[in-house]
Parts: structure tokens; sequence; C-alpha cells
């Protein structure tokens, strides 16, 4: 633990962070993510930081689950997931391309797969 953490008591430490604050927290970078992405400066910069193979396997991570019910701050992180990589592709093919050689054949998700609605909404990428 570093000493800063230690001397603030409203941090939490790794052991309390439950899975659920792990999510939120990916929920809000991926949207503050999306939003940078909106202006095409920041698109190139974002992905230099190397932001899109984890969205990309952050997408998998949620479709291997395969839940058709998926609720929640999960399915709001998924959500949030799929705006930064569509904000980020968005008019730059360079980054389309990239997100395809990530997503391999047949995408991040099937699209007869239960995100298929998540897919279908990106699929103009």
């Amino acid at each position: 633990m570093l000493p800063a953490a230690a001397a603030h008591p409203a941090l939490p430490t790794p052991c309390t962070l439950c899975r659920s604050g792990v999510e939120e927290l990916e929920r809000d970078i991926c949207f503050i993510l999306g939003l940078l992405a909106i202006k095409v400066e920041h698109q190139a910069a974002i992905c230099e930081a190397g932001a899109l193979p984890t969205l990309v396997s952050m997408i998998r991570r949620y479709a291997a689950k395969n839940d058709v019910h998926l609720t929640g701050v999960p399915a709001q992180t998924c959500r949030r997931t799929s705006d930064a990589i569509t904000n980020l592709a968005h008019e730059n093919n360079s980054i389309k391309n990239k997100v395809r050689g990530l997503a391999g054949e047949g995408g991040c998700c099937s699209r007869a797969g239960p995100h298929a609605g998540v897919q279908g909404r990106h699929a103009g990428m």
C-alpha cells in the first residue's frame, strides 16, 4: 500500500474494493474516454496510450458471460465501453481497422448472441 493512501482513510483498500466497485470504476473511465474520443485530436492519443486493446477485451469479457439479462453496473459498463470504442472509431478508418484487427473474425460479439443489440447499434463500424 502506498504511504499516501495509508494516510487517507477515505480511500478503499484493495481488500475492501468489491468487483462491483471495479466495474463502477471501469464504467466511469469508459465514459470519460468516450467523451474525450469525440475530439479527433484525442483519438490517436487515447489509442497510443493503449486503451483500445483493453476496451476490446472488456467487451469480450461481457460477451463471454452470454447473459441476456445483463443489468445494473455490468450492463452500464458494457454500454459505456462500446460507446467509447464507437467514439474512438468515429470517422477514423485507422482506428476502425485496429478495432477490427483486435476483435478478430466475427467481431467482439456474435450477432446472434445476447449482446446483438450493442453490436447491432455499432454495426456501421
